[in-house]
């Protein structure tokens, strides 16, 4: 018989206490490192189940949040991770950022719409 399908909340961060500390200084580099910790986090978060992220109404996305989501559906890390990112389409044409973003993500070649 099957595995039974369950809905879990992830490991909390307080879990992973041997996560260095930044010690960069520049912006870009910190951010870097941040959003590699999120893979890694994710990576080992679904390590045993799969794991659901939602991006919802991304048309309000900052910056920030759009350079995460290209770098998680980017990764080379495995990782079974479905990415699922909601937006209002009809408001795209005010959003050149979120429409670069999903330009990019949609010639990713893991990306449906």
């Amino acid at each position: 018989m099957g595995r039974s399908s369950r809905a879990s909340s992830p490991p909390s961060a307080a879990a992973y206490t041997d996560v260095p500390q930044p010690k960069a200084t520049d912006s870009d580099t910190e951010r870097y490192l941040l959003f590699t910790a999120v893979v890694g986090l994710l990576a080992e978060a679904s390590a045993d189940d799969p794991v659901i992220l939602i991006f919802d109404d991304m048309q309000w996305a900052d910056s920030g949040s759009l350079l995460l989501l290209r770098h998680l559906a980017t990764t080379e890390l495995p990782m079974r991770v479905l990415i699922l990112a909601t937006l209002r389409d009809h408001e795209l044409p005010n959003a050149k950022e979120l429409r670069d973003t999903v330009g990019e993500l949609w010639r990713h070649r893991g990306s449906r719409d």
